[in-house]
């Protein structure tokens, strides 16, 4: 869509917000004049033009589909100059929300981020005023578009970039002056475990082949890439590791007592292969036992004690023992098993009280709010004193029962279920460290209990050995005690077993263990030490935003460009000549616009000229103000928005009664043509679009914008709502052939009707 959009033809409505099933109006002409009571549609029908003509809605409109329907949709014809384009969405609900899809032809594609500003500058909504200031809750900040610098956008990014590298250097240094190990340091530490892991794996993959096929396995052995031949780790490596796990925990059927997800810390998945590793050597222990000698199964058997590389210091010597110890290893898997679904009860108890939909907000969030801000939505003050203003006294009395019930019962509400969600997390983390701690016994109990059998099955083939230890008949032996017992009887060899290439993948694993789980402590100390905590999420937050800038999407920088400098000057004076217009009291110019840091963003902070600021204001003078800083940022930002259209709901409802006459006759000239000021050029028009919820000033509203010969008007009338939807009858407003003259004479019998009306006629 090349053109500029200069007229909304028609927009069809279905299924969105008041308007069920479809309706199509017409909305051919300079003046759209929407009129009718409260509750019938006007403001949907509002922010659907808003939604069509940026790509932008306000929170405050959700939801934007009708009752419970899945789908709606707004169309808009649009008038480009040339030519005439169909603009549609695709609205569909889900349990996130509400999401919204273009057609082909939509014109948004690059200009999604200037939706807010474009819905800013063009569309007025009394009850949403907030939107339009930026030390409130303004969407969009104009300093970033008003502190554009000629300097060319390449080299914006380039310095960014170079930014990044600063910080990233200042990191590393600052970690190494505290004695930690730097990010580089532990990266080629890492590297050289796995170099060393991959290589071990390469050699004992004859052995490993043989094992896998004592249990059933057929293929090449399992391997994953990890790292890459330029010294570094693979992007992938981590997601690589855990293949590896999955492939060989199918192997020798191991069952983990966790789930094998991409969530899994490194230690954790090393863990699971050293596990599976050692099954594997054992068996291959097994299998060379029975095919060696008494003294080389002797010396096998103890030869992992020697080398300090097997945990069990004693083992069984009878059956009685042995059996004793299985019972026992099945108990704790019983009781970890209900553990486990103690530790899941937990957990469900905790989701059940979770929002149902993503970031949204759980019970004890709900009633923390309820207590920090029930008091203050139940206010007179900020509710208004205009019924229309105050949410429905069916939910205000709602809102006042919860409030005051919070503190009905001792202890309040609120921090029952404070108390009681922490006792749940408190029950959750005694139960999972419960949980490893049984772990840790039954794998300990399973190798002590395999270690024994094995022995006897050293005894079984060797009876002989019997007569040897029948002093040791206890219930348990200790190993080295046994090794010296028999060392005396049978000469055991005390030579060291040479390490195997299998052995080697063993330690290799267990090497790399334990340089994780150090990265892993020096990675806590370094988030513990006080001074690196106070900078970094400083640094985070730096980063981020170079980050941000340097790419080639979507970038402050990159909408400041748009703007033209020579659109940027004067928004400030542009502000006063409205407000003179409207006239306004005494102090009230000149504007003053100074930039203030709130919330960490630089505002653009609105005072009067005897330095009064918004909180001061009346609801009408914030809404003059309002009014007078979406026109003038709308001819501000004529060059970078791509719609001519002004649209106002409902600002009769602040204003006094001289001055509604005189804003109508200034969206009178905007509508139908005279320049508003210099800045603007000498032919500023935009389609208007005019909300009156007041239907005693709908009449003389009409009178001041009586279109001259040659321009056009509607009037939208609705006259009620049902379950069908709204009804409205639409009306052309002719003019009649006075002049521009006779229109201006009328205004002051107009103040002059208003005024008898109000306090009688003069004595």
């Amino acid at each position: 869509m090349s053109d500029r959009i200069v007229r909304v033809k028609s927009l069809t409505l279905n299924n969105f917000r008041g308007f069920i099933g479809e309706e199509t109006v017409n909305t051919d002409a300079d003046i759209v004049f929407l009129n009718g009571p409260n509750g019938v549609g006007k403001t949907s029908f509002i922010d659907a033009l808003c939604l069509a003509l940026t790509g932008h809605y306000y929170k405050e409109r959700e939801p934007l589909i009708s009752y419970d329907d899945k789908f709606g949709r707004i169309a808009a014809i649009v008038s480009l100059g040339s030519k005439q384009e169909k603009i549609e969405a695709i609205l569909k609900r889900s349990r996130a929300g509400c999401s919204v899809e273009w057609d082909d032809s939509s014109w948004f594609k690059g200009n999604d981020s200037l939706g807010p500003l474009h819905a800013r500058a063009s569309f007025y909504y009394q009850d949403i005023l907030k939107y339009l200031f930026e030390e409130e809750d303004a969407q969009v900040h104009l300093e970033e578009f008003l502190l554009a610098s000629e300097i060319p956008l390449g080299e914006v990014r380039e310095a960014c970039k170079h930014g990044l590298s600063l910080i990233d250097k200042f990191e590393e240094s600052f970690v190494t002056r505290s004695g930690f190990k730097s990010k580089d340091q532990i990266e080629s530490e890492r590297h050289q475990h796995a170099k060393e892991f991959e290589s071990a794996l390469d050699e004992a993959s004859e052995e490993i082949s043989k094992v896998l096929a004592d249990y059933g396995f057929q293929g090449p052995v399992p391997k994953q890439p990890l790292t890459t031949q330029a010294s570094g780790m693979r992007k992938q490596w981590k997601e690589n590791l855990l293949k590896l796990v999955r492939d060989y925990s199918k192997c020798p059927n191991i069952a983990f007592s966790h789930e094998l997800t991409s969530d899994l810390p490194t230690v954790l998945l090393l863990e699971d292969l050293y596990e599976v590793f050692q099954k594997l050597v054992n068996h291959q222990r097994d299998m060379r036992l029975k095919k060696s000698s008494l003294q080389q199964q002797i010396s096998a058997f103890f030869a992992a004690r020697n080398k300090n590389e097997d945990p069990v210091t004693e083992i069984a010597v009878t059956t009685e023992k042995i059996h004793e110890m299985q019972l026992e290893h099945q108990q704790i898997k019983v009781t970890i098993e209900g553990l486990i679904k103690q530790r899941h009860r937990a957990e469900s108890s905790l989701r059940h009280y979770e929002s149902a939909v993503q970031d949204g907000l759980s019970l004890a969030h709900v009633l923390k709010e309820i207590r920090r801000s029930g008091n203050d939505w139940l206010s007179e003050e900020r509710g208004g004193h205009d019924p229309s203003e105050r949410a429905p006294e069916e939910v205000l009395s709602w809102l006042q029962s919860a409030v005051k019930a919070l503190d009905e019962t001792d202890p309040p509400v609120d921090e029952q279920m404070t108390s009681w969600l922490q006792k749940q997390i408190d029950q959750r983390t005694a139960l999972s460290e419960e949980i490893s701690k049984l772990e840790a016994s039954l794998r300990f109990l399973s190798q002590t209990i395999q270690r024994s059998k094995e022995f006897f099955r050293i005894l079984d083939a060797f009876p002989q050995l019997n007569q040897a230890i029948s002093q040791q008949r206890y219930d348990m032996v200790s190993i080295e005690a046994l090794a010296e017992k028999l060392e005396v009887h049978t000469k055991v060899p005390t030579t060291k077993e040479s390490v195997n290439a299998f052995d080697r993948l063993v330690l290799c694993t267990k090497a790399w263990i334990d340089f994780e789980k150090q990265a892993n402590e020096d990675d806590r100390a370094r988030r513990s030490d006080v001074e690196y905590k106070a900078i970094k999420g400083q640094l985070e937050h730096l980063k981020d935003a170079l980050i941000f800038e340097s790419g080639d999407q979507k970038s402050v920088t990159g909408a400041v460009q748009l703007i033209a400098p020579q659109k940027r000057k004067g928004f400030a004076k542009s502000i006063d000549r409205i407000l003179e217009r409207l006239h306004v009291d005494s102090g009230f110019i000149p504007t003053k616009l100074e930039t203030r840091k709130i919330r960490k963003q630089a505002t653009w902070r609105y005072f009067t000229g005897d330095d009064r600021t918004l909180s001061c204001l009346s609801s009408g003078q914030r809404s003059l103000v309002g009014i007078a800083s979406l026109i003038s940022l709308n001819a501000a930002l004529q060059s970078t928005l791509w719609a001519d259209v002004l649209a106002f709901d409902d600002f009769t409802s602040s204003l006094d009664l001289n001055q509604i006459p005189r804003l109508a006759s200034l969206l009178r000239q905007i509508a139908y043509g005279s320049g508003i000021s210099e800045e603007t050029g000498p032919y500023y028009r935009r389609q208007v679009f005019l909300v009156s919820h007041h239907e005693d000033l709908t009449n003389k509203l009409l009178d001041v914008l009586i279109p001259p010969p040659g321009r056009t008007m509607r009037v939208i009338n609705f006259t009620g709502w049902s379950s069908s939807g709204p009804t409205f009858e639409e009306l052309d407003i002719i003019g009649s052939s006075a002049s521009a003259e006779d229109v201006r004479d009328s205004l002051p019998r107009l103040l002059a009707d208003e005024l008898r009306r109000f306090f009688g006629r003069p004595g």
